[in-house]
């Protein structure tokens, strides 16, 4: 379910200012900085572009241009500043970098309608980001960033995600309960809903409050509308969360114990995409990330890694997290805006190019893009992505 112009503004604005716990520490004062530019430059332009008349007056051209330039280097800036984090944040501050920067561009040549499409789906990249990891201890109070949004006026799913992208995640718990409760929603549709799954994410992964959802699941299985797939998986998901909250997980297994639960969840599986086990491949995820987040030691090591004057070892470690990250992203990723698995798929390789996991990352990324992008005119494979898997096979036979 996507969210409103109006909505998906506001949450762009403060999810950036807020975009990263962990870089935010990294570099405070540095950091800081760059986020107020980038703060500034949005609160300038978004209420222009919740009106498309007023973001394509000519009279406030020079003002939205000029920065909506600043958003770009700003974002360019950050992308650069985030080579020293794991791989899976500088992926997505490089996917922040190129949206601001193609905001910029279609705006200043004059395709007003796609720079405003491109501005409103910013979010993506800061809820992606935000429930990756445990909460933050200290991050800054969103309340600044949109003081003039009335949010208790927004629809409750547009509010939870306004809520989820500027790091109020109690509060956005709380009304993704709510709607989750509410009898103007069916229950077919609340489990087949983006939000549903963000839920599922911020108590497992952000919160750690494994067992939270479960007093909310058997409440909709007590529903009249309930539909029998849907009752069937949230008897599924309960079942895991009882026995996932009872699990004690030892610091330094995380990527053992992610391993089985991977494995345990595929046997019990019935097809494929079964989403009965939905539960286990987040909390699966959350080992991953934590895993990554302590042992990758960033995309910047990683190019030097690879430089020809550089001989390093192989990570088969990292290539087996990424590609579990690849399998369990294929199974929970909702965001049509920012695609996490092709990236996870293509890091385990370029992790250790001659091991088996990358052999696998590659074989299931190759079949995700063929599958993606076949159709009833025959498959047609966007150049980039063609050079990528080219390139990768050139890697693995090195």
């Amino acid at each position: 379910m996507k969210a409103s112009v109006a909505s998906r503004s506001f949450v762009t604005a403060a999810g950036i200012v807020i975009f990263s716990g962990s870089v935010y520490a990294a570099n405070p004062d540095q950091t800081r900085a760059r986020m107020d530019k980038i703060f500034g430059a949005l609160v300038s332009v978004l209420p222009l572009s919740l009106n498309g008349a007023e973001y394509e007056k000519p009279a406030n051209r020079e003002m939205v241009l000029g920065r909506l330039k600043d958003l770009s280097d700003e974002s360019q800036s950050l992308e650069s500043h985030a080579t020293g984090n794991d791989r899976t944040f500088a992926f997505i501050a490089g996917s922040l970098a190129k949206d601001a920067r193609d905001i910029h561009r279609w705006y200043a040549r004059g395709s007003y309608g796609e720079s405003r499409y491109l501005l409103h789906n910013l979010t993506e990249n800061c809820i992606a980001c935000h429930s990756r990891l445990p909460e933050a201890k200290v991050f800054p109070a969103a309340d600044v960033f949109f003081k003039d949004v009335k949010v208790a006026s927004l629809p409750l799913m547009e509010r939870a995600q306004l809520q989820m992208a500027t790091r109020q995640f109690d509060a956005a718990l709380q009304t993704y309960e709510e709607l989750f409760k509410s009898s103007g929603s069916r229950t077919s549709e609340i489990v087949m809903m983006d939000g549903f799954v963000d839920y599922l994410k911020i108590c497992i992964r952000v919160k750690q409050e494994v067992a939270r959802p479960i007093p909310i699941l058997e409440g909709m299985l007590k529903r009249p509308d309930l539909p029998k797939f849907a009752s069937l998986q949230l008897s599924q998901w309960i079942a895991s969360l009882r026995k996932l909250s009872k699990r004690h997980d030892k610091a330094g297994f995380e990527l053992p114990s992610a391993r089985k639960l991977i494995s345990d969840a595929q046997r019990a599986s019935e097809f494929p995409m079964d989403r009965g086990r939905l539960v286990d491949f987040i909390y699966a995820s959350r080992l991953l990330n934590s895993y990554i987040q302590k042992k990758d030691p960033g995309a910047a090591a990683l190019e030097k890694r690879f430089s020809p004057a550089t001989v390093q070892s192989p990570r088969p470690d990292l290539a087996e997290a990424y590609y579990l990250l690849g399998v369990t992203e294929s199974m929970i990723g909702r965001s049509y805006w920012l695609s996490q698995t092709e990236f996870y798929l293509e890091t385990a390789v370029r992790s250790a190019p001659h091991s088996k996991y990358a052999d696998k990352a590659f074989a299931f990324l190759e079949e995700q893009v063929l599958v993606e992008f076949s159709g009833s005119s025959g498959t047609n494979v966007p150049e980039d992505m063609q050079k990528t898997l080219d390139d990768l096979r050139k890697l693995m036979k090195r």
